[in-house]
């Protein structure tokens, strides 16, 4: 019996974990991509337990030789200097076998790329259809190309092109929030260095932390209403002005050309994740906002699961429909909490008071909703 053909449309964290792994088993692949350079928007990216153990599996040390491994994670009132959560990565390691990563999303996903043979990737191929003839699919590409799968897998983010053709009733869903983000040349204050810190203000957030020796990303997620897509570093700067001064030294000192801008939404949970010989993958299936640090890591999880899956069952199509069996439970939880998270850190009046004297009492609250999902895997 001839091995089946894997499409995977998608050439981002989950698509190329995906690729590796399948690889791995032997198994025919090709990865379709609409872009005609490889970008990894974003800037910078948490690799927690849970992801850091199936990076490893797939011999991806030296994404963690580019990166950093984080000392501490911190949350501080923005209001008033509050330590509200603290936590040791040490003691994580020591529970998890693997402390919290901090790493370049582009650094990852070249990483990840290495590990493929060069004709496995076609860039500049954006899906136009698929149609269905029995137990294969037929895909149409913008570029006029048409290709023959067995089993096809969307991953190719929250904007995917495959969940429009598969389900076009399904829309993102506005959080409420916007974020703007940032990488630049710097070393933070040695309060923050090897430290993922954030702080939460009223209506506002401010997260950092050092993706390498020589550079630092940070994300300031404001109310929707509260900034605009052209907003400017001084306008930025002003709406943090009450922010500590190392917030204000970041925003100031990166180029306006390094920030972007971007509406936060996720996925209300998908009934389906599959359709004929299409299964949807990460961000595809379940959006999630970035409160948790957990977007790629379900990517990355997904792809493990799906991949195992594919090199354990006689069906392709049948390993498809027990994926979404595995991983939603996880990845619906996962989107959700996000949510609650975001809200959490930005809420003000009474509720402020109310969760600064909760997360006193009662640290391990946000300790919890955290590292919910480190064991996973």
């Amino acid at each position: 019996m001839s091995s089946p053909s894997i499409i995977i449309i998608g050439a981002g964290i989950g698509g190329l974990t995906l690729a590796r792994t399948l690889l791995l088993h032997d198994l025919h692949i090709e990865v379709y991509e609409a872009q005609a350079h490889l970008q990894a928007p974003g800037g910078g990216l948490i690799v927690p337990p849970n992801s850091a153990r199936i990076l490893e599996r797939l011999g991806l040390r030296s994404v963690f030789q580019n990166g950093v491994s984080l000392r501490r994670m911190q949350i501080i009132d923005a209001v008033n200097g509050q330590a509200l959560y603290v936590r040791d990565q040490h003691e994580v390691e020591r529970q998890q076998g693997r402390g919290l990563w901090a790493v370049s999303r582009s650094v990852l996903q070249a990483g990840l790329l290495e590990k493929l043979p060069p004709e496995v990737l076609s860039l500049q191929h954006r899906l136009d259809t698929v149609q269905e003839r029995g137990h294969e699919s037929y895909l149409s590409f913008a570029n006029r190309r048409h290709v023959i799968g067995d089993l096809i897998v969307g991953a190719d983010g929250a904007q995917s092109r495959t969940r429009e053709i598969l389900f076009p009733h399904v829309q993102l869903q506005p959080t409420g929030q916007t974020a703007v983000r940032g990488v630049l040349p710097a070393r933070l204050p040695a309060k923050y260095e090897q430290s993922f810190t954030e702080f939460w203000g009223v209506g506002q957030r401010f997260t950092c932390f050092p993706i390498n020796d020589r550079e630092v990303y940070w994300h300031a997620v404001l109310k929707s209403g509260d900034v605009s897509p052209t907003v400017t570093i001084p306008q930025l700067a002003q709406a943090y002005e009450s922010f500590p001064a190392p917030v204000q030294a970041l925003i100031q000192e990166t180029p306006q050309a390094a920030m972007i801008v971007t509406p936060l939404r996720d996925l209300s949970p998908l009934p389906e994740w599959t359709k004929g010989n299409v299964v949807l993958l990460g961000d595809a299936a379940h959006a999630t906002s970035p409160n948790l640090g957990q977007g790629a890591a379900q990517a990355i999880e997904d792809a493990a699961t799906l991949a195992d899956l594919i090199a354990t069952e006689s069906d392709v199509h049948q390993a498809a429909r027990r994926f979404q069996q595995r991983r939603e439970h996880v990845a619906n939880a996962v989107v959700a909490r996000s949510r609650q998270m975001g809200q959490l850190g930005q809420v003000g009046g009474a509720g402020r008071w109310f969760r600064n004297m909760t997360l006193k009492v009662n640290p391990d609250l946000a300790r919890s909703r955290i590292e919910a999902f480190y064991d996973e895997r």
